[in-house]
């Protein structure tokens, strides 16, 4: 009761693999410098009731013990990811929803595509001692019901993320000598190429993937801004 006592409200205590492995005999997991997690590493959750996790995904396999207390799991596959408005890439919320999987109301002006029916979504509740296993790429959001609650998870690399990493590290095929205008007319000229590939499998003109990406990712946080002037914007940002 001392731990829980000590506990802010509505915070959640993360201690990575890193502070763990000295006590479990385990060496250091990689840490990345980007905002995913380490790809293999175990973790200890410590928080109190009513913390909640926004929807999110992981790229990895996420095994979940639930050690103290109850949470709450709200699953979609990654079939839906395309209705939950994701951050783009470029935002620090990269990989988390911008809707809440249950408080966003289905079809509203901002997140049109969004369905809020029940049947779309799994709900578990996990007690002590139980296990969940999540596959790579399903979203989840996740609520602390207990004024202490512990968790630990450990979390192993896919072959989609190690895939996924070979293809973010390939160099672009463009010259060193090249001008500003000509990488920049390169770079259109592979985009369009790269979506035209892949069109038999999403069904997706350059123009209409071009579309579905600022829809989802950029117009709900742009539209937040709308009518705010240009001094109000920067003064929002500006740095003391």
């Amino acid at each position: 009761h001392r731990l829980r006592d000590m506990l802010p409200p509505d915070r959640i205590f993360h201690i990575p693999s890193s502070a763990l492995s000295s006590e479990l005999g385990m060496r250091d997991s990689v840490q990345r410098e980007d905002v995913d997690p380490a790809p293999t590493s175990i973790n200890v959750w410590i928080g109190n009731a009513g913390v909640t996790a926004r929807a999110h995904y992981d790229a990895f396999h996420n095994v979940f013990v639930q050690v103290r207390g109850r949470k709450r799991f709200l699953l979609r596959p990654p079939s839906s990811l395309q209705t939950l408005y994701l951050f783009p890439r470029v935002h620090p919320s990269y990989r988390q929803c911008q809707i809440d999987l249950e408080r966003t109301p289905a079809r509203s002006a901002t997140f049109p595509l969004y369905r809020a029916s029940t049947r779309d979504t799994i709900e578990v509740v996990l007690e002590e001692g139980d296990l969940l296993y999540l596959p790579p790429f399903w979203i989840h959001q996740v609520e602390s019901l207990s004024p202490l609650t512990v968790s630990m998870n450990g979390w192993t690399l896919s072959a989609t993320e190690q895939l996924r990493d070979r293809i973010f590290k390939r160099a672009f095929p463009f010259e060193a000598s090249w001008s500003r205008s000509e990488r920049a007319a390169a770079v259109s000229l592979f985009v369009r190429e790269l979506v035209s590939a892949l069109s038999p499998r999403t069904g997706l003109s350059v123009a209409g993937f071009a579309s579905l990406l600022q829809n989802q990712r950029f117009d709900p946080i742009l539209g937040q801004f709308q009518g705010t002037s240009h001094a109000t914007l920067v003064s929002a940002v500006r740095v003391p």
